[in-house]
């Protein structure tokens, strides 16, 4: 769309120079001409993260150091068994 690559910054709502100035114009741009129109998740960090601290916790585990690794990652105990039991992703 020509049109759009003639946007400016000045152009945009509050919101969408909020969201330009974290990811760039271009982003913003491209984002709008692909999934304009659609609703976007944005994850938080604790799930994205929550994946790498499992894994991290099954790599770790001895056998013998449950409540170590319970107080290291601030879960408890039956949290840890939890992800000891889930298979890795």
């Amino acid at each position: 769309m020509e049109a759009l690559q003639k946007v400016k910054y000045e152009d945009l709502t509050p919101e969408q120079k909020d969201f330009v100035q974290l990811v760039g114009m271009e982003t913003f741009l491209m984002l709008v001409q692909q999934r304009g129109g659609t609703s976007l998740y944005i994850p938080k960090a604790e799930s994205i993260s929550r994946t790498v601290r499992n894994s991290a916790i099954r790599a770790e585990f001895t056998g013998k150091n449950l409540k170590q690794l319970a107080a290291r990652y601030e879960l408890s105990e039956v949290q840890i068994r939890a992800i000891l039991s889930q298979k890795e992703r």
